[in-house]
């Protein structure tokens, strides 16, 4: 199960709260402007740019709640989660009724596996607004987390009435059904996420990961393979083949893959040994 929970947590999406695009060359007009740098760093995904940008923007203007917010919601996604529920507590100290910042600070508790502390937050954001799909799928992601997986996938289905087809949560059913046996259907609905609408490169290659890993747990890892090496080196390829491997309880293939990975960066590689000492 802990294996489980260390990957699930890493490839789960919970989506922004403001969409992003592909990154162009209007950031030389920003250059001059903080709260336009700040804005389009984070929409673009920039979140290590974004933090740099909304720590100085709360540093200008200490009671601004959309600074606070978005400085927030850029350590989450930086994993700086502790220091981020630092912001949304400062957000909701100023406006006890920001449930955008209640939401966010339910994610961050999921990030650091502490869902019991996640659920009270996203409950009472539901009980407020039932129409807040983001809040509906991460209640969806603790269901799958703690093994409910019949549940959580009620929950992915309320979220995608609500808000359509978003790749965010299409992914996360996949991932829930690959993980939970079911790997075909999971690489069924990871192929229609791969598909949905307002979808950013780095949404894209993360769920093409995901997809991989469903491959990689049904046993398909040459198809994993070709995936994976679209997004990351042959030595971070062969390291998730093994690590899929092990999730599969195939311990003799996750050692020929791990020292695969250990063959082709050696020095530089520290996860794959890592994760060869684990078996």
């Amino acid at each position: 199960m802990q294996k489980l929970l260390v990957v699930i947590l890493a490839v789960f999406l919970f989506s922004c709260s403001s969409g992003g695009g592909g990154v162009n060359d209007n950031m030389a007009l920003y250059k001059n402007n903080l709260h336009e740098k700040a804005r389009y760093s984070f929409q673009n995904g920039d979140y290590q740019s974004s933090v740099q940008a909304y720590k100085k923007l709360v540093e200008q203007s200490p009671e601004n709640t959309e600074y606070l917010f978005l400085y927030a919601e850029s350590l989450r996604l930086t994993n700086q989660t502790r220091f981020a529920r630092d912001y949304y507590d400062v957000v909701l100290g100023i406006d006890p009724d920001a449930l955008y910042a209640l939401e966010g600070r339910g994610l961050s508790y999921i990030q650091d596996g502490e869902f019991e502390k996640s659920a009270v937050d996203l409950n009472k954001v539901i009980e407020q607004d039932a129409s807040r799909w983001r809040t509906i799928n991460a209640a969806g992601v603790i269901y799958a987390l703690t093994g409910h997986v019949d549940e959580a996938l009620e929950y992915y289905q309320m979220a995608l009435d609500i808000s359509g087809n978003k790749a965010s949560i299409l992914n996360n059913i996949g991932l829930s059904m690959a993980l939970s046996g079911d790997s075909e259907g999971g690489i069924e609905i990871l192929q229609k996420s791969l598909y949905a609408a307002d979808m950013s490169d780095a949404k894209r290659n993360k769920i093409e990961n995901n997809l991989a890993l469903a491959y990689g747990v049904s046993g398909k890892m040459d198809e994993a393979l070709r995936i994976l090496r679209k997004n990351m080196s042959d030595a971070a390829a062969y390291n998730n083949l093994g690590y899929y491997a092990s999730l599969a309880s195939d311990k003799d293939l996750a050692r020929t893959y791990l020292s695969k990975s250990l063959s082709l960066s050696p020095v530089h590689y520290d996860k794959a040994w890592q994760n060869l000492q684990n078996l």
